[in-house]
């Protein structure tokens, strides 16, 4: 009985493998940009004894900092158990983490783009405890009761929880600038557009009219709703859940990209120019789509994803970029946590590892019965 009601504490593979992906990507953003290292003359260590509050500082900033060690201090402590739960897993991970921040804000000394600030790291020290204490209270619930993998047996089939992940990288990667609403696999964007002379094969299209504008990226945004909610309702148990990934899908890659506009320090007043006649057309048949597609076959489902992925990537690609994507990327815009580059690398990549996945990936064509 004591047994039952108090499991033994269990580790989580699961979460030690997300720890190490937030501690890079963590890494990755308070050393961007990765270059011209150099000693200016600083202390690596001069940032602890700066007056605090620093001259210059933004709620934001703060902010920012604090959520950036969320998700450090929460998987931390769960990556610890079972060696170590409760509060001496807080301690521990909160220890780490100040470590960890220190090390980073020293090493921010050598970067000319970059200051170290005590600001930032009692910030990241305060996000750390929070996901911490978090991570202590939802570990005996989530982990040793194996709530999580009950929870996840009730939404996906078996062998498809990766789609999950997908559609999670798919999320945060609409933080980042799109030519077109949603659009993803925009190789184009890094190669250089002169990869395609359209001015000589289809000058039509190369100096697109208004109107010709608005239904191309009403079909990219389209395509792209339907490619990213097929991939995941297609491995959902019931109708309604499949449902309601459609419409939580759009919610929050809507949600994610109003907020990354809103958090740009040096946005224009124009935060809502992203919301273009075409993507609002986009969305509604989007969606409208999505959730017809959902009354289908799981098999046409998995079908209809890659076949809707190919070909907004190809729309993405082929068509130029409008004039108010242009100003977008001329404005000085600061994308959350200094992730801009890495989001737009994913944004590249991202269709093709969800069409390869899909085409690949045996779970994703089991039938459940």
């Amino acid at each position: 009985m004591g047994a039952a009601l108090h499991p033994m504490p269990r580790g989580s593979p699961t979460a030690r493998l997300a720890l190490v992906v937030v501690v890079g990507l963590v890494i990755y953003a308070s050393l961007f940009p990765i270059r011209g290292w150099t000693h200016l003359g600083l202390s690596p260590w001069a940032w602890i004894s700066a007056p605090l509050p620093p001259t210059y500082w933004t709620c934001a900033e703060v902010v920012s900092n604090a959520a950036a060690y969320v998700p450090v201090g929460l998987l931390m402590v769960w990556a610890l158990r079972p060696a170590l739960t409760g509060w001496r897993a807080v301690v521990a991970a909160v220890t780490l983490g100040a470590v960890l921040s220190g090390t980073l804000e020293s090493l921010q000394t050598f970067l000319p783009d970059r200051i170290s600030s005590n600001l930032d790291f009692l910030a990241n020290v305060v996000g750390m405890g929070s996901g911490a204490i978090a991570g202590a209270l939802l570990a005996r619930p989530l982990i040793d009761e194996g709530r999580s993998t009950r929870w996840r047996a009730r939404l996906f089939l078996p062998h498809t929880q990766a789609a999950g992940l997908l559609a999670l990288v798919w999320l945060i990667v609409q933080a980042s600038p799109q030519s077109m609403l949603f659009a993803t696999g925009d190789v184009a964007a890094i190669l250089g557009r002169n990869l395609v002379p359209l001015h000589l094969w289809m000058p039509s299209v190369a100096r697109p009219a208004p109107d010709l504008r608005v239904i191309a990226e009403t079909v990219c945004t389209a395509l792209s709703i339907i490619g990213v909610t097929m991939l995941v309702a297609h491995c959902l148990r019931t109708r309604l859940m499949r449902i309601g990934a459609v419409l939580g899908l759009v919610a929050g890659g809507l949600a994610v990209k109003a907020a990354a506009r809103l958090a740009e320090p040096t946005a224009s007043r124009d935060w809502w120019g992203w919301v273009t006649p075409g993507a609002a057309q986009g969305v509604a048949l989007g969606v409208v789509l999505s959730v017809l597609l959902c009354h289908v076959p799981r098999e046409w489902q998995r079908r209809v994803a890659p076949g809707a992925l190919c070909l907004q990537t190809m729309l993405v690609n082929v068509f130029p970029v409008s004039e108010y994507f242009v100003s977008s990327l001329s404005t000085g815009r600061i994308e959350p946590f200094f992730l801009g580059p890495l989001s737009r690398e994913l944004a590249v990549v991202w269709p093709l590892l969800a069409v390869l996945w899909l085409l690949v990936a045996p779970g994703s064509r089991r039938d459940p019965n």
